[in-house]
């Protein structure tokens, strides 16, 4: 059986940057091999080398294509990654792994650099696929996304790092292509991109997600973003250090009428902002929210509907307010909140109105409600 090169045409979108390419496979030619369910690459030298259900399906210098051809002849199955390499050139195309229907990428804990030179490099990728999952995987150099799925229904990431250089979100989940659906994130962590749009984590229009930690660094933008998402939405843990200082993204943020989501703990650490809920984003509910010396708000809700913040602390945030509601805000709820160093604990502007404050402790810094029905209650100046 001859296989065809396949061309797949994608649109890859970053905030106003749009590029849109055609992947091909490497061109090589396999025959008589049943598809597997366990495949391996490994390197030696400067050799790759692939194998399924130990049966050698390549052999060459390029990685990507070593594990492209591997789990074009598995059906369902694992790819284990021994041995960390480099994506090497992009060839003026889009550049990944790509994965089918099925497949895990087992990692290893080993790296993926991308040496290519230019920002058409994303080590993962999955469009339009079912059950695709990624593991133990550290993502490094420079690329445009370090894992991407888009269109995919069952998705799990667990316990991948990206160190790279990225011109757009370190993971990144969406709708672009077909709907998507059950997303399942486990620790990750990002770090080092100081591009416009690069995050943490972000989502767009999936229907269904639970994520436990993540961990975001330096980041060009948000730590976690979340967008358009429907259906049950829990996260654990958020915790962003200098994301986007001095602009207006968060630590945690809610846009594009996502909601409502559940969340543990956010911390944000010397970010743009807090925690930011807007474009009639709803029920977005947060245990706890640290916000430590943020260049803006420690909390800015614009916009948005049905959003809690239940306990934690908002000390030397920049902006107008430690809390801000702003534009149509409405039955909102922030309580047992400790704000400090702020400008005023907190400033609602109209047309907000029955939103409420409740038990925050507010060091003296004034509560402005313009809202006819909103409430301060039980609150310490």
């Amino acid at each position: 059986m001859s296989f065809a090169i396949v061309s797949i045409f994608i649109l890859m979108s970053c905030g106003k940057a749009e590029i849109q390419s055609t992947l091909n496979s490497d061109g090589s030619k396999i025959s008589g091999l049943k598809a597997g369910t366990s495949g391996q690459i490994t390197l030696s030298g400067s050799t790759w080398t692939g194998k399924v259900d130990g049966a050698v399906v390549y052999t060459g210098t390029d990685m990507f294509a070593a594990a492209n051809t591997c789990i074009a002849n598995m059906s369902s199955g694992t790819l284990t990654i021994a041995n960390s390499g480099s994506s090497g050139a992009s060839g003026g195309a889009v550049k990944a792994i790509k994965l089918t229907n099925n497949i895990t990428v087992d990692g290893g804990n080993h790296t993926i650099t991308g040496n290519s030179g230019d920002d058409l490099i994303v080590p993962i990728l999955a469009d339009r696929k079912s059950n695709v999952a990624v593991k133990n995987l550290i993502i490094a150099g420079r690329v445009r996304y370090g894992i991407w799925f888009q269109g995919c229904n069952g998705m799990n990431v667990q316990n991948c790092k990206v160190t790279a250089a990225c011109l757009c979100p370190a993971f990144r989940f969406d709708n672009s292509t077909a709907s998507a659906s059950n997303l399942t994130v486990g620790t990750v962590t990002a770090s080092g991109s100081t591009a416009d749009q690069s995050m943490g984590l972000e989502t767009y229009g999936i229907n269904g997600l639970t994520i436990s930690s993540v961990t975001a660094t330096n980041m060009g933008a948000c730590g976690i973003c979340l967008n358009g998402c429907t259906g049950t939405q829990t996260v654990g843990t958020c915790t962003a250090t200098s994301c986007d200082y001095g602009g207006g993204y968060a630590g945690f943020r809610c846009a594009n009428t996502n909601g409502p989501v559940k969340v543990g703990t956010v911390t944000s650490n010397k970010c743009g902002r807090g925690f930011f809920s807007c474009t009639n984003s709803n029920g977005t509910t947060i245990s706890t929210l640290n916000a430590d010396g943020c260049s803006s708000h420690g909390i800015l809700m614009e916009n948005c509907v049905n959003s809690q913040v239940l306990s934690g602390h908002i000390h030397n945030c920049g902006g107008d307010a430690g809390i801000r509601f702003s534009q149509t805000t409405n039955h909102n709820l922030v309580k047992g909140l400790d704000i400090s160093g702020v400008a005023k604990g907190v400033n609602e502007t109209s047309p907000g109105d029955y939103n409420t404050v409740q038990n925050c402790n507010v060091h003296g810094t004034g509560i402005t409600l313009t809202g006819s029905h909103s409430v301060s209650t039980g609150n310490t100046l």
